[in-house]
């Protein structure tokens, strides 16, 4: 009985924690939506823009690279928040499985970690055509997102 009056506990404490998050959210968003919306748009040609001496061929390599990884990135989006939404379904069911749960959770780092590596790989494709000089400003440039280092001198 106090085992189900905790689970009720949590699950009650994390709805109020989801309602809060998306009521906060969605004050400042409206503010900065339309911000937000060019630069998520134009972001695959900033990058590009931004390289110094990238050939037409250089900029259409580049352009099919980041646009294959914006729909390998929605995939694993959709991926990775069914594995949320299965865990949490697990957590709502009074009676929970922690070798359930141990499996999603597992899966949801397998998914992730596809992922990086996708990530990673991508990287890799972008830097094989660009020369030494454009390799090592793209590296730098991406260095500062990797590490979070955006804003920070």
């Amino acid at each position: 009985m106090k085992i189900n009056f905790l689970i009720l506990l949590l699950i009650a404490s994390i709805a109020l924690n989801v309602v809060f998050v998306v009521k906060n959210k969605s004050t400042k968003d409206s503010n900065a939506q339309k911000t937000q919306k060019a630069i998520r748009i134009n972001h695959s040609e900033l990058l590009i823009k931004d390289m110094p001496n990238l050939s037409t061929k250089q900029k259409e390599n580049l352009r099919k690279i980041v646009k294959e990884f914006k729909i390998k990135l929605s995939e694993y989006k959709n991926k990775i928040l069914a594995k949320r939404i299965d865990i949490i379904d697990e957590l709502a069911n009074p009676d929970f499985d922690i070798d359930t749960l141990r499996k999603d959770t597992e899966a949801l780092n397998e998914i992730e970690n596809g992922l990086n590596l996708y990530f990673v790989e991508s990287l890799g494709k972008i830097s094989m055509i660009m020369n030494s000089e454009q390799r090592i400003k793209l590296l730098l440039k991406f260095s500062k997102y990797w590490f979070f280092l955006k804003g920070k001198k």
